[in-house]
């Protein structure tokens, strides 16, 4: 409960209390009548005039607030302008290898309209997918460092646009070893206190290894796919953004999706 409503509860206990006080005033002495009909209306008005004061405060607030979050988009946007192929760059690299590896989940749209610090994004119908083998959480790992893959091989290079999709394949990684047992070790971590220091330096060493793996699935993708994401970029950078049918369509067009999907 914020501070604005407490206020207005106080507010309409102590005018109840006020008027039943009036009231009984009144019942008692039925002189009093008007005075207390005076009363009753004086305090009315002060506090609607008080609670259309707040609501228009309120609403004030909110128009300034919106018109200063759109400000700040649009001066994002701007400042954004010069990274615009380099994010079409990356989020191709994401939506290929995605579609090469996991043609199976499909890509509801490809974007490089700025939102907020992020330069772009891809969004996946992930719910399709229950059950996951070592090797499609592979390439799930391989799909999340698509955009970074791209940048190097494309731009020879790489920058902090992948420092999200950095964050998400360590998660992978370390959910892959330590939770479901996908790695090399048998054993899984049951909590913080039975996770000893050697089972913990053993999983990591894992963990560097399937990320690298993964890495590599992922320039090799990119290096087998390059003309699909050159035109992928240029795609994306007349429209913006693309849905479902025309991602499928691109996909199937220039022979993205592997053979046996």
């Amino acid at each position: 409960m914020n501070k604005l409503t407490k206020i207005f509860r106080r507010i309409a206990v102590a005018l109840i209390a006020i008027i039943l006080m009036l009231c009984i005033i009144f019942i008692v002495n039925e002189k009093e009548l008007e005075k207390c009909i005076k009363i009753v209306f004086a305090i009315t008005t002060v506090f609607t005039a008080f609670t259309v004061g707040c609501q228009f405060e309120r609403i004030y607030k909110k128009i300034i607030s919106k018109k200063e979050d759109k400000e700040e988009r649009e001066k994002n946007i701007e400042a954004m302008k010069p990274y615009r192929h380099q994010f079409a760059i990356h989020e191709a690299g994401h939506a290929i290898v995605a579609s090469a590896l996991l043609p199976e989940i499909a890509i509801n749209q490809v974007t490089i309209k700025p939102d907020g610090s992020k330069g772009g994004s891809v969004n996946y119908s992930e719910n399709v997918k229950l059950v996951w083998n070592k090797q499609e959480y592979i390439y799930l790992i391989a799909r999340t460092y698509g955009g970074r893959a791209a940048e190097e091989f494309f731009l020879k290079t790489v920058s902090t646009d992948a420092y999200e999709d950095m964050i998400s394949a360590s998660e992978y990684a370390f959910n892959m070893v330590n939770r479901y047992g996908l790695g090399k070790n048998l054993l899984t971590q049951i909590d913080d206190d039975s996770f000893d220091a050697l089972l913990a330096a053993k999983n990591m060493e894992n963990m560097k290894e399937i990320c690298e793996e993964a890495y590599t699935l992922a320039k090799n993708t990119i290096c087998q796919n390059q003309h699909a994401v050159l035109k992928l970029v240029e795609l994306l950078e007349e429209k913006e953004v693309l849905n479902y049918e025309e991602i499928k369509d691109f996909m199937i067009r220039n022979d993205v999706y592997p053979d046996n999907s």
